[in-house]
């Protein structure tokens, strides 16, 4: 079964949704080229959405944006996945 989803873009967040939830979100400043905070709900974790947030983050962007700190242990863990 093929999940359906939602990708839209409001002035410093991305959410995706699908008809019945939020399935993620992240927040980003445009003017110092970080993203504040990303948040994938659990159930649909490890489904590729927070790596496709942040490429729709770079794409507004136009660059790679590094995560503000404070970072937490998953999210050390995602962007060392994303940048090796």
């Amino acid at each position: 079964m093929k999940l359906e989803y939602n990708v839209s873009v409001n002035e410093d967040t991305v959410t995706i949704s699908n008809k019945n939830t939020t399935l993620g979100y992240a927040r980003f400043s445009r003017d110092f080229k970080i993203i504040e905070y990303i948040f994938v709900h659990p159930t649909f974790r490890r489904k590729g959405f927070g790596a496709m947030m942040l490429r729709r983050i770079s794409e507004e962007l136009g660059c790679q944006p590094m995560p503000a700190p404070p970072l937490s242990k998953l999210g050390e863990q995602f962007f060392k996945a994303m940048h090796p």
